[in-house]
């Protein structure tokens, strides 16, 4: 029996909605094809512009994509001798820690996150005896300041980042680092030298000897001039000098 006429119309336009919505295969050659047509219909000009723009947007995304990826890489010591730098990267392999040295070799440095870590780490074994820390003390240069100020400027910094550094430890909850930095003078009794005293709030009653150790040496390796007996340790209970290794309490 023959479909009516109206059912039959229905039915075809019904297939022909499938076909033109359907996802897939044909909807993409359809946009394939209108791509074609369009670049078919440019003249040499205006492809050659077309060309120009896609590659510089691809090699600018290339260019950020690679930026975020590259490590933020501080200055872990600068000015190191050949010696130096070889116990440096030693003690870095042995502790997992990515490290870049520069062609001349004389500087280190260690991704953002690893600065804290590479830094103890390097103070347990003691310090080396040539380079100087590297890191940023200042974000802004203080063009109006004087020497007097400079000077406090520098101090302050110094102190927090090694508060910082120190309090990154897993033993001490926080620390109070307080500089006394040397001072030149032609007179004997005007001389000043370096000391330096380290306030700690303990996770625990006590402090491993190593741990001692390794705070004096980085706090010595920080200050010109200051030997890691010279630095003194107390911690919340009036205890000085915790656990040192020469047998002085």
């Amino acid at each position: 029996m023959a479909e009516p006429a109206g059912q039959g119309q229905q039915a075809l336009q019904r297939t022909a909605t499938t076909v033109v919505d359907a996802p897939g295969a044909a909807g993409a050659a359809l946009s394939l094809g209108n791509l074609l047509d369009r670049w078919n219909a440019m003249t040499m000009p205006q492809r050659t512009w077309l060309l120009g723009a896609t590659l510089a947007t691809v090699a600018v995304a290339g260019g950020l994509m690679w930026l975020s990826m590259r490590p933020d890489w501080r200055v872990l010591y600068a000015g190191l001798d050949a010696r130096d730098e070889q116990q440096v990267a030693q003690q870095l392999t042995q502790a997992n820690i990515k490290f870049d040295v520069s062609p001349d070799g004389s500087t280190v440095r260690v991704a953002a996150d690893q600065l804290d870590k590479a830094r103890l780490q390097v103070a347990a074994k003691g310090m080396p005896q040539s380079g100087r820390m590297g890191f940023e003390l200042f974000d802004k240069p203080n063009w109006a300041g004087s020497e007097f100020d400079e000077r406090v400027n520098f101090q302050r910094a110094l102190e927090g980042e090694l508060e910082h550094t120190i309090g990154s430890l897993g033993a001490v909850s926080s620390a109070r680092v307080h500089l006394v930095l040397p001072k030149d003078s032609l007179f004997a009794q005007d001389k000043q030298e370096a000391k330096a005293s380290v306030v700690l709030q303990l996770r625990r009653s006590e402090l491993d000897s190593d741990v001692a150790d390794s705070i004096r040496n980085l706090v010595a390796g920080a200050v010109e001039g200051l030997r890691p007996e010279q630095v003194t340790l107390v911690d919340a209970a009036g205890r000085v000098n915790l656990n040192p290794k020469n047998g002085n309490a």
